[in-house]
């Protein structure tokens, strides 16, 4: 499935933290994450994205979103 947007995100620091504090900061906006440090899935509300974590970097794809959410809050929210 072709993302509607791709997010990436070079992390500094201990990946692991960076991540573990994404997945907290997401799931407290009422959204469900699935997966391990490598990758996984964000779903709830209508959205739905996958994230991998290679080396330093995240990338976070987009497959669908509620059309009544504007993508510049994406872009706020998705980052870690």
């Amino acid at each position: 499935m072709t993302p509607l947007k791709t997010y990436s995100y070079q992390i500094d620091g201990n990946p692991e933290m960076v991540l573990g504090n994404f997945r907290n900061k997401i799931q407290s906006k009422g959204l469900n994450v699935e997966g391990d440090i490598n990758n996984g899935t964000v779903s709830g509300f209508g959205f739905k994205a996958t994230y991998s974590l290679q080396e330093q970097n995240l990338t976070i794809d987009v497959h669908e979103k509620p059309a009544l959410i504007p993508w510049a809050m994406l872009d706020e929210h998705l980052k870690p």
